[in-house]
């Protein structure tokens, strides 16, 4: 009863899943975070070297102060040379002044997320920063903030080179630095961003940008790659943990974030309900990937950051996570669809395992069935089934074919609800339908005397039957493939129980492998004793075969001293029961699944109120009178 089934099923497509994912350039080192990454319904990105292709150009610089004794150029190319940084701005501003140690430092300070800023001491009273503005100029920001922002909102990002008399001390600048030059940097936007992005969009998937740069910056870049709502963007910078959790849900873009405010945005959507996956490049970004449900890194990233990620763009293409998304939902969606077969074998044979166990069917099938309980148990088939023979056409054809081929089919569907939940609530009518007409089966065998062979052959064409009907609901939508399949396993069922009825085995050729399902024929001959002195009929089933003797039509015999005439006729009663309780199976399954659809809308309706009546509140709020 156990699905064992379903766990090879799952391997099996995961570990395609897998394979399909590295053909696009994709390492897996997590099979389950396929699962993760086909429920994601928020996608955090980090704009450099995700939407931009982190190849950063300085396109000039603005001098507001002339620097003294020396030029900007040989400033920053010193710089360079006593920093030695291989970051991406540093390495755009390596091409542009050079590395040159034109002056000799005497104190470096290396850049932070935390600081936003790098600098260098050429003596006690000459030290050179450059970073953010707003975090270099402090108090002094707001005299250049407008022409700041209007370079920002052309989608540039704006460093600033200052200067201060003080030498740095604990790693912190002295006092307020004068600014020298703006430096204006371009991040190139990959071509394949906007495409991505739209895929995104269409897919439901709400996507944020989390970055550590200027806001308007890269709230100007988000726009250009079709963000939705990209004009709602924040800086974090000096925010609380409340305030950040805060700002979660209410904006689309993040500037100015500290790694640890990275983790705390995914962690406050997750508590919202959300499944959130984070790509990152930088060891910065560690904490926020290791909290995501899914994290992506790209191969050009830090070795850490890889080794953290459940996921790695080989090639660093952001245009492969629609790839990713979609074969994570073709896994899910199909593995899902496809359970509902494994799971109503696994629950019908469950409720008829309790149900013979309790002697129900003995009960049901003997008309003199007053003995003790424990008596059930010893006596022979009381199972509906004869043996695993007669599930092998139910296994090979209606579950076990059918899954593989379904699990492997394109299915972009967004995933939806818990798996479990989802799997059973398809289960279940199939599972009632079985069971449902197995009683009905048992019934009426007892109202017309059927044998127990005939009973169980009975009782396997109405599983296997009903059980095909199921597996042409997961087929939903049909294509021509699955077309195909559903009417070949149903010709290939019913040709194996015909074949089975006519008391023949099906060989595989050229192999000592034969199958005999052990269905029984369901054409027997009724004979019908009659009193020929009162024309009491007294009807008595009996297989000719089994008793050893032929009786003739029109016959006289003598039972017990008196006359009765033989009456023989062939017996079609079990041939339309079969049919008759297929029938009543998917009607039943039909009758359950609306059952369950009509609570689920009913369960919708409540929410809805419920939403309802909290927007009323907020709309009008109870105003409290105080009484001094």
């Amino acid at each position: 009863m156990i699905p064992a089934g379903l766990y090879l099923l799952t391997s099996v497509a995961l570990s395609v899943g897998v394979f399909r994912l590295s053909k696009h350039n994709t390492l897996v080192q997590d099979n389950y975070c396929i699962e993760m990454l086909a429920r994601v319904n928020v996608l955090c990105l980090d704009k450099t070297g995700t939407i931009t292709n982190g190849k950063m150009t300085v396109i000039k610089h603005e001098i507001i102060n002339e620097p003294d004794k020396t030029n900007i150029e040989d400033v920053i190319s010193s710089m360079n040379a006593a920093l030695q940084e291989t970051n991406a701005t540093a390495q755009a501003l390596a091409n542009y002044y050079g590395i040159k140690s034109v002056l000799t430092p005497t104190m470096v300070v290396p850049f932070s997320s935390d600081r936003k800023y790098s600098a260098v001491s050429f003596g006690e009273t000459n030290t050179y920063i450059i970073g953010a503005p707003e975090f270099v100029l402090k108090s002094g920001f707001e005299k250049y903030a407008d022409k700041i922002s209007d370079y920002a909102n052309k989608g540039l990002r704006v460093l600033c080179l200052a200067h201060s008399n003080l030498a740095v001390k604990d790693g912190k600048v002295q006092r307020v630095p004068k600014l020298i030059a703006l430096i204006l940097i371009e991040d190139q936007i990959r071509e394949e961003a906007k495409d991505t992005i739209e895929y995104f969009k269409e897919s439901g998937v709400e996507v944020k940008v989390i970055s550590g740069d200027n806001p308007v910056t890269v709230s100007e870049v988000a726009r250009r790659v079709g963000i939705e709502n990209a004009s709602k963007c924040v800086s974090l910078d000096g925010m609380s943990e409340d305030e950040v959790i805060e700002a979660a849900s209410k904006f689309t873009v993040f500037g100015r974030v500290k790694p640890e405010q990275k983790k705390l945005l995914v962690q406050a959507l997750k508590k919202q309900g959300k499944t959130v996956a984070m790509t990152g490049d930088g060891v910065n970004d560690i904490p926020a990937l290791k909290e995501a449900d899914c994290s992506i890194a790209m191969a050009s990233g830090n070795d850490s950051v890889k080794g953290v990620a459940q996921l790695v763009l080989v090639d660093s293409n952001f245009a492969s996570m629609p790839k990713v998304v979609a074969e994570g939902r073709r896994v899910i969606n199909n593995v899902q669809q496809t359970a509902m077969l494994y799971l109503v074998k696994t629950l019908f044979m469950t409720f008829l395992a309790i149900l013979t166990a309790s002697g129900f069917f003995y009960l049901l099938g003997q008309k003199d069935a007053d003995i003790p309980l424990y008596q059930r148990f010893l006596r022979n088939a009381t199972f509906p089934f004869s043996g695993s023979n007669q599930l092998l056409i139910l296994e090979m054809f209606a579950i076990g074919i059918p899954s593989m081929f379904l699990a492997l089919q394109a299915n972009n569907t967004p995933v939806k609800g818990n798996f479990m939940r989802n799997a059973l609530k398809s289960a279940i009518p199939g599972a009632a339908g079985i069971v449902g007409a197995i009683v009905f089966t048992y019934w009426f065998s007892r109202e017309y005397g059927f044998e127990v062979p005939e009973v169980k052959t009975v009782v396997a064409m109405t599983a296997t039957l009903t059980l095909l009907v199921v597996m042409c609901r997961a087929c939903l939508p049909f294509n021509k493939k699955k077309v195909v399949l559903c009417i070949l396993m149903w010709v290939v069922s019913i040709a194996c129980i015909l074949t089975s009825m006519k008391g023949k085995t099906i060989g595989i050729p050229k192999t000592k492998i034969k199958f005999d399902f052990e269905y029984e024929s369901l054409k027997w001959d009724t004979v019908r004793i009659v009193d020929k002195a009162t024309g009491e009929v007294n009807p008595v089933n009996v297989n000719i075969t089994e008793q050893g003797y032929i009786l003739l039509d029109g016959e006289t015999i003598l039972v017990d001293g008196k006359e009765y005439k033989i009456e023989r006729a062939s017996n079609a009663t079990a041939t339309w029961l079969a049919f008759s309780m297929v029938v009543v199976s998917i009607t039943l399954m039909l009758g359950v699944e609306l059952l369950i659809k009509n609570i689920e809308l009913k369960q919708e309706r409540m929410k809805h109120k419920e939403f309802e009546k909290i927007k009323e509140k907020k709309k009008n709020p109870q105003v409290l009178k105080i009484k001094y």
